[in-house]
């Protein structure tokens, strides 16, 4: 708060209004009560400095000093609005000395409320870190703090909301880590069994591929003795076949032989008869 020359505000801004001495005493006479009352409020809300909540008596005086004060703003006010009613440059000028009663009476009214409601800010800055505090507690176990009415609960309520909330924070992240470890496990499991596949097959690959070349040379050793059996079976039965034409040509050679002694024989029982033996060699050749 600065100290407040009431005679050189007053003139400072009266000697940029370009008004008669008349209208400017009059505006003087009419404001200056008001920067005399704004010193002597000054001067009291100095003396008034509130450090502690069991200070009553000091937030008391605040408050009625307050109010004093914002009463010189509000008259100063009201004076405003009947002067302003005389002429725009009178309005311009009782604008900027109003203001300037404003402009130092807030921060007067602002400090005094400070001091007045020292209790309440204090109850309030204590509730701010209160909540501040056990949000960030909080933060690690719970998605959303905030979700919680967290300034308003008992220190002895937050503690048991803050262990079960630890308490279900650690369960679900013990159940998620089981969960993990099972997946692992049954992922361990599944490629074990997968090797253990591939490597079964690969040997069963083996045994087919052995078990395919024994069936081969067997079918290979069949085929070859089934040649072997053909061609034998062949040679006997050419060899058959040509017993059989020697057997039965060695008959028809008897056959003839018999038949060729059997007319022999009618030739030599026909002695010198041409005829008859001409017609015992026709019937031979027949």
């Amino acid at each position: 708060m600065k100290t407040i020359n009431a005679q050189l505000e007053i003139s400072t801004v009266l000697s940029t209004s370009n008004l008669g001495t008349t209208k400017s005493q009059m505006l003087r006479d009419s404001f200056v009560k008001f920067f005399e009352e704004i010193n002597e409020y000054e001067k009291s809300a100095k003396e008034i400095s509130v450090t502690e909540e069991t200070d009553k008596v000091g937030m008391k005086n605040a408050r009625e000093l307050r109010i004093k004060i914002a009463k010189v703003r509000t008259s100063a006010e009201s004076t405003r609005k009947e002067l302003k009613e005389q002429s725009l440059r009178e309005g311009k000028a009782i604008d900027g000395i109003a203001n300037v009663v404003k402009a130092l009476t807030v921060p007067i009214e602002d400090y005094l409320e400070k001091q007045e409601c020292f209790a309440e800010y204090a109850e309030y800055a204590r509730q701010v870190e209160i909540l501040e505090s056990r949000v960030l507690q909080m933060a690690d176990y719970v998605v959303d703090p905030k979700a919680y009415n967290l300034d308003k609960m008992t220190q002895e309520a937050f503690e048991e909301l803050l262990a079960s909330s630890k308490m279900a924070f650690n369960t679900r992240k013990e159940a998620e880590e089981r969960a993990v470890q099972e997946k692992e496990r049954l992922a361990e499991e599944e490629r074990l069994e997968n090797e253990r596949i591939k490597i079964e097959n690969a040997s069963l690959r083996e045994q087919a591929i052995a078990r395919n070349k024994e069936i081969e040379k067997e079918r290979a050793e069949e085929k070859e003795e089934q040649q072997k059996i053909l061609v034998a079976e062949r040679e006997l039965a050419e060899l058959n076949a040509q017993k059989k034409q020697e057997e039965q040509q060695r008959i028809k050679d008897a056959e003839k032989e018999a038949r060729i002694d059997k007319i022999v024989d009618q030739v030599i029982e026909c002695g010198n008869n041409r005829e008859l033996i001409k017609l015992i060699i026709l019937d031979f050749i027949k």
